[in-house]
């Protein structure tokens, strides 16, 4: 298997360094830092959450991920474990796979799999912001499919937008490309922020001729007790991982500006806009300078500055945003006890929107 790259074949044995496009657009450190600057002054305060996602963050995230109580990647897998045959089936032979996010490795391979086993001919490319660990999930994934004849594997380096202008520019594609969005990933913008991917991955592939679909997951427990329990914020695992983005923004703003030690993390689940939200907490007063030529933010103990969310959206919520974004769901799985997971094949068409 080949993938067109740039106007010409490149082979996985030989070329190893091809694997991985670079399409960042080199803004990301610029913008978080206007993020941060601007997030810390509005009401409610927030930091960026790609703040959390950098190597060290995705392997913090991992720890969580493993955790007992964190029961959303188990569950996401045991609908694939069952389903995946099923899930393949809809994925056409021929199309460009494009994971937002490297995710879960064992759910990729399963997905994967399944297609080589159906002999379903697919390129997949696996996008992230984080060089190093989509450099060791490719690693990791081409040792698993050493001597395939259907799966080709490679890697984009950037951002969902990134991605999206690639795509809009005129991507050297197949005519068709199968969005893969999993681990709820596409919650943590909120409503708006999931119906404003979907739709500019779309008509991103519209300009460019391409076919799409989505493959996505969202998480449906509403049950605040279990919800409460996998984002405990008295638990190390989420503590780490979300007390590590202070550290993140000190070095996106080149000095410290957040003591890691002045923080601890605090959980509310938000019922009515069904969403969980995890915030820092500072445990005393805290005035501090961020940019020079801005007044000083001064917070009190206990204030919330958002960190990030996780959407727990019902099937009627779900069909709402893919409505919101012009495209209808075509199939739904969900695990055994009904709580997670919605793996939704979601194909444009309820209208020609561009």
């Amino acid at each position: 298997m080949t993938l067109i790259v740039g106007g010409r074949a490149h082979h996985r044995a030989t070329d190893p360094v091809a694997r991985i496009l670079d399409i960042s657009r080199g803004a990301v450190k610029g913008d978080l830092r206007t993020e941060i600057v601007e997030g810390l002054q509005a009401d409610p305060a927030q930091l960026p959450s790609l703040l959390l996602w950098d190597d060290d963050g995705l392997r913090l995230f991992n720890r969580l991920a493993q955790s007992e109580p964190y029961y959303l990647g188990r569950k996401e897998g045991e609908i694939l474990k069952k389903h995946v045959a099923a899930i393949a089936a809809q994925i056409p032979a021929g199309t460009v796979i494009i994971e937002l996010g490297c995710g879960d490795l064992y759910k990729t391979r399963l997905i994967l799999s399944a297609l080589e086993q159906q002999r379903r001919a697919v390129s997949y490319l696996a996008l992230d912001v984080s060089a190093q660990e989509l450099s060791a999930s490719l690693d990791a994934l081409e040792q698993e499919f050493v001597g395939a004849a259907y799966v080709d594997i490679r890697g984009l380096h950037g951002t969902y937008d990134d991605c999206v202008h690639w795509i809009a520019q005129g991507a050297p594609l197949r005519k068709h490309v199968t969005f893969l969005w999993m681990g709820n990933s596409m919650t943590n913008g909120g409503f708006d922020g999931a119906q404003s991917v979907l739709r500019d991955a779309a008509a991103a592939c519209k300009r460019s001729g391409l076919g799409a679909q989505f493959l996505v997951s969202c998480d449906a427990c509403q049950d605040p007790v279990r919800l409460m329990a996998a984002y405990d914020a008295a638990a190390l695992p989420l503590r780490d991982f979300i007390l590590h983005g202070l550290d993140s923004a000190n070095r996106v703003l080149g000095r410290i500006v957040f003591q890691p030690a002045d923080w601890t993390v605090y959980t509310q689940y938000d019922a009515k806009h069904s969403m969980v939200d995890v915030s820092y907490t500072p445990i005393r007063e805290l005035v501090f300078h961020v940019e020079d030529g801005r007044p000083p933010v001064s917070l009190q103990p206990g204030a919330k500055v958002r960190a990030i969310t996780s959407g727990k959206w019902s099937p009627q919520q779900m069909d709402a945003v893919a409505h919101g974004a012009h495209l209808q769901i075509e199939r739904t799985w969900m695990d055994d006890d009904q709580i997670y997971g919605r793996c939704n094949d979601i194909l444009g068409g309820l209208d020609d929107a561009s």
